[in-house]
């Protein structure tokens, strides 16, 4: 049972007085303080661009409110989404394998990447090539909204929508000085987080415009799962029992064909030697784990928006954020790859030489591991096996991710000045993303097949040091042992140990034009409502990079953490789109509204 401490501060100065109406528009059209009571309040409603003076539409919309978002006392966006039905868990403070240092939103279990995230109706700067949103870079404070729209929304915002939309729409008419201080602790096994925040705004030019920034920082501490009883043992699937991993710290080897009989034999089961293994040992992974993932995020969002006449409203965004969030899993080790071990390894005795090298138990060395030809087997031969050793002697692994990313967003909205009851927004966005990722304490493969390949004249059962290191990776090479718990000595785990590093860069510019609204009283059905229209166009460009080291791109280089391919790659879009709303039946006695809606 977790016992969590939480204290929340906020203090809020008014400069002005409170504003009478700020009602926000999904393409940020200016919007009356007060309006005639004669006429009815325009609402945009998310997943679809014509505006109405009605909350109905045709797909379903879940709204989140900043109400709602204060009452959770939430310091990360995502832990608010996740509540909804529509949604299942992305990957958050509670993803610690896989992570890269992100949280990300997944509608209907479709995937993060086919859920398109939007603030205020535009599209946000992803971290990766696949243009995922680090839901990290929306700063909790400003939100006014969260709207989420799912089903039928790739004919409004194109086929990355499939899932469906998360639109955030962020405060536009803040005034005064709002400080935000946010401590939660749980009062066994430690998980602070703490949360500051600063927000800023006012009106300016007699009220014809507004400016708001924000200034955060997060920090949030790992918890492992080593911390909770729940979670410090690995339990396996099929029925509940205690698991873990056949890498062990021991080392264990599969034989094909079987050795003398053993499909896995194991170091240390017998003596020190090998010896067929029983099943009895599995390293338990579950203790190096997180489950809350360490964060420190900094925070920079401005707003500002200007009127420069009855018609043409200046607004602008800057949104700039920089995180680190560190994951951790055990230790590496060999995953049973393969490996070559010599006939006259330092650390093979006579019992270990003649299960590895006679397969079939007769007492001779079989010939199939007469690997130099020579006619019989002894020095200078090898074998070759499948070795799953543990190097907890290495420490765990770790992942470093640091992200840098940054939006600006400049544009003109209002009303058409010649044409009574339609608005236009012209906007032009750029964003950048920079995440860099450091791989700690994983292992080389090529280095440790260098201290398996250590060797001398003569059999010396069990030792530690000694011996010639040989292979293209040997220099500075210090031989040490993989055979057996606590065998492998500091300067050798210290040379097997590798940090792998990969840069990843993507950028994304978008200028979008659309035209919203209807056709009058001339062209519409009669009793109902005037047609909505809604024409646009929008034309993008996104690119990506990433860039691996030598060894983080070479297969077998990286045991532990594996590799990956560079990508360099591009696209640009060039979209139209259109909506019509044609009501046809209103306020009737047995129907309310009867409507066609296509896009």
């Amino acid at each position: 049972m977790r016992s969590t401490f939480r204290l929340t501060i906020a203090a809020l100065v008014l400069s002005g007085g409170v504003v009478a109406s700020a009602q926000d528009t999904a393409q940020g059209q200016a919007v009356p303080a007060q309006a005639p009571t004669d006429q009815p309040e325009e609402i945009v409603v998310t997943g679809s661009r014509i505006k109405r003076t009605d909350l109905v539409a045709s797909s379903p919309v879940s709204v989140v409110n900043s109400e709602e978002l204060s009452l959770t006392q939430t310091l990360n966006v995502e832990d608010v989404i996740r509540e909804l039905p529509q949604a299942v868990p992305g990957i958050s403070t509670g993803v610690n394998n896989g992570n890269p240092g992100v949280a990300t939103v997944n509608l209907r279990n479709l995937d993060d990447e086919r859920t398109l995230v939007l603030v205020n109706d535009r599209r946000f700067i992803g971290y990766d090539s696949e243009g995922i949103v680090d839901l990290n870079n929306i700063p909790a404070s400003l939100i006014e909204r969260v709207d989420v729209v799912t089903g039928g929304q790739s004919a409004v915002y194109g086929s990355d929508a499939i899932a469906g939309v998360v639109n955030f729409v962020l405060k536009e008419n803040f005034e005064g000085v709002q400080l935000d201080f946010d401590y939660n602790n749980a009062l066994r096994g430690g998980e602070a987080t703490k949360s500051l925040g600063v927000t800023m705004g006012g009106n300016f030019a007699d009220e014809r415009g507004n400016a708001v920034l924000f200034a955060g920082w997060t920090d949030r501490e790992a918890v492992s799962q080593g911390n909770r009883a729940f979670s410090e043992t690995s339990i396996t699937t099929a029925d509940g029992f205690p698991g873990g991993s056949f890498t062990d710290t021991n080392g264990n080897i599969i034989c094909v064909p079987a050795c003398q009989g053993a499909d896995i034999v194991s170091w240390g089961a017998a003596n020190g030697d090998l010896a067929p293994w029983d099943g009895s040992r599995l390293f338990n992974f579950n203790p190096f784990n997180y489950l809350q993932v360490p964060e420190e995020r900094y925070q920079l969002t401005g707003l500002v928006h200007y009127d420069l006449t009855e018609w043409v409203r200046a607004y602008g965004e800057l949104h700039f954020a920089q995180t680190q969030v560190d994951t951790q899993i055990a230790p590496s080790g060999t995953f049973f790859s393969s490996f070559e071990i010599p006939f006259d390894s330092i650390f093979l005795t006579p019992a270990s030489q003649s299960l590895l090298f006679d397969r079939d138990g007769d007492g001779n060395f079989d010939l199939a591991f007469d690997s130099n030809g020579n006619g019989s087997v002894g020095a200078g031969d090898e074998v070759s096996v499948a070795l799953g050793r543990r190097t907890i002697e290495v420490g765990p692994r770790i992942t470093r991710n640091r992200t840098q990313a940054y939006q600006i967003v400049a544009g003109l909205t209002g009303d058409l000045p010649f044409l009574e009851g339609w608005s236009y927004d012209l906007s032009f966005q750029h964003g950048r993303t920079e995440l860099s990722r450091v791989f700690e304490n994983d292992l080389s493969g090529p280095r440790a097949q260098d201290i398996l390949d250590a060797s001398s004249p003569t059999i010396n059962p069990g030792a530690m040091d000694g011996g010639t290191c040989h292979g293209a990776a040997a220099a500075g090479c210090v031989v040490g042992s993989l055979f057996g718990d606590g065998s492998l000595n500091s300067d050798a785990a210290g040379f097997i140990a590798l940090q792998v590093n990969e840069e990843i860069y993507t950028t994304m510019d978008v200028v979008h034009l659309d035209f919203a609204g209807d056709l009058g009283e001339s062209f519409k059905v009669p009793g109902a409502s005037p047609i909505g229209l809604a024409i646009g166009a929008e034309w993008r460009r996104q690119e990506s990079d990433s860039f691996p080291d030598d060894c983080y791109s070479t297969p077998d280089c990286s045991i532990g953490f594996g590799s990956t391919t560079p990508v360099r790659g591009d696209f640009t879009v060039k979209e139209f789109f259109g909506e019509l709303r044609i009501p046809l039946l209103e306020e009737r006695p047995w129907v309310d509204l009867f409507a066609l809606e296509g896009a």
